[in-house]
């Protein structure tokens, strides 16, 4: 994970230095659970899981990336459900247990050449709990899908109004000059994927990425091209917590507030190129 902070002059904040250098995946779920979760309206299958969504092939095959050795066009090490672990003590128990990731929270696979290049973006303040456990598990996740992908955790270091849109800017401008990222995520700290099928390719159009919430009983819909997968693998476990106090310049800006709420109701992905 790359820590970026408001106003700190640097890319590491004073907290998070040593914890925050590697981190990657080898965990597995029972053949039961994987199993229950595994249906889906798609036609795709793969050895180790079925159901993955159609856009998965479709944005795969339109890979610009040049090398020979790309990975499958459906990572093979797909298991569908996978519970999120909430037992999540410290960064540094993260650091431990993924050793594949490299410094600054930056992972691609080494049997192939992943064919997404993907920057993670998330916005944070004083949710040091939530941080544990969101890298814990979306590091769990995103290494089986064989995407070439950095986390950055953007924070604000002042006592302002919680302003996640210059935040996300930030960390856009950030990871831009560390890498040659394709797309990019819009990550909220909260929301935690629990199935790996749906995966953080690149897409062709913007992508709402958490269809289902287990807390949110729905989304509110506005007439934009949005990609959105099916309900059952687009899944998110919202983590709790105390709502701060309203920022009022939301319903000012247009895009974070008013008639775009819906949009930004979780994961957001969307392609630079």
């Amino acid at each position: 994970m790359m820590k970026v902070c408001l106003n700190v002059s640097g890319l590491y904040g004073p907290d998070m230095n040593t914890a925050l250098g590697r981190l990657s995946v080898v965990h597995n779920i029972s053949e039961a659970a994987a199993k229950y979760y595994n249906d889906a309206p798609t036609n795709n299958e793969t050895p180790g899981v079925a159901g993955v969504p159609e856009d998965v092939v479709s944005d795969s095959n339109i890979s610009h990336v040049p090398e020979q050795k790309l990975c499958p066009v459906i990572p093979p090490n797909l298991v569908g459900y996978i519970p999120t672990n909430m037992d999540v003590r410290s960064l540094d128990d993260v650091e431990d247990e993924f050793p594949d990731v490299m410094p600054g929270g930056h992972f691609r696979p080494k049997e192939c050449t992943s064919r997404h290049r993907v920057a993670i973006l998330i916005p944070y303040r004083n949710r040091a709990q939530h941080l544990n456990i969101f890298i814990y598990n979306i590091h769990r996740v995103l290494a089986r899908q064989q995407i070439d992908y950095g986390v950055f955790v953007i924070e604000q270091g002042d006592s302002k109004a919680f302003n996640r849109a210059k935040l996300l800017n930030i960390g856009y401008l950030e990871s831009t000059a560390l890498y040659d990222y394709q797309c990019f995520v819009f990550h909220d700290i909260d929301l935690v994927p629990v199935d790996d099928r749906n995966v953080y390719t690149c897409p062709q159009r913007p992508r709402h990425m958490s269809v289902t919430i287990d807390s949110h009983s729905g989304l509110t819909h506005i007439n934009q091209t949005i990609l959105r997968r099916p309900g059952n693998i687009a899944r998110y476990k919202s983590l709790k917590h105390k709502h701060g106090e309203k920022n009022p310049a939301r319903d000012r800006q247009g895009v974070p507030g008013g008639r775009f709420k819906g949009l930004l109701d979780g994961p957001l992905l969307v392609s630079e190129k």
